[in-house]
């Protein structure tokens, strides 16, 4: 609750850009990251660069069947309408 109050309580930000809760919230994130923040950075990236992978690689394959679906292309390789 206090999370949307901060952003539309009587004074929306107030909350939010407070010196004070800005240093606690980097705080907080910095501590989260563990004994080896390097590490952790690290393995979120690529967790992140797998999960884009993967959605380039469902998008290519989708738009590959909507063209041949739609006429507009050839089927891939092993591929069949049947």
């Amino acid at each position: 609750m206090e999370y949307f109050a901060a952003f539309w309580g009587e004074r929306p930000g107030a909350a939010s850009s407070d010196a004070g809760s800005v240093a606690e919230r980097g705080r907080l994130a910095g501590a989260s990251l563990g004994p080896d923040p390097v590490a952790s950075v690290e393995r979120d990236r690529d967790r992140a660069l797998k999960v884009l992978e993967d959605l380039l690689e469902r998008r290519d394959a989708a738009a590959v069947l909507a063209e041949a679906l739609t006429g507009r292309g050839p089927l891939s390789a092993g591929f069949t309408v049947l």
